[in-house]
């Protein structure tokens, strides 16, 4: 996931939004705490699909024990990802 995250920066970076606004702010833009932010947002978002896609995809090894690991996963994870 950490290259999907690259890949997005990458885009995000080289760019421009239907608007023609900036997607994603650059050192020169004096904004480091937004792009801090942004990339907390993106490691969040992989962990959470990292920790669901476990479950739901058959090549993974938490999709056998999914009965077991799904309530749990309903009341830690999802919670306080969201």
């Amino acid at each position: 996931m950490s290259q999907s995250n690259a890949i997005v920066r990458y885009i995000a970076k080289n760019y421009k939004g239907l608007k023609g606004e900036t997607l994603y702010p650059s050192v020169k833009d004096g904004d480091i705490m937004l792009m801090h932010r942004i990339d907390e947002v993106l490691e969040e978002a992989s962990a959470f699909f990292i920790s669901y896609i476990n479950l739901v995809t058959e090549i993974f090894p938490g999709y056998k024990n999914r009965d077991a690991v799904i309530p749990r996963w309903l009341e830690d994870t999802l919670p306080k990802t969201l």
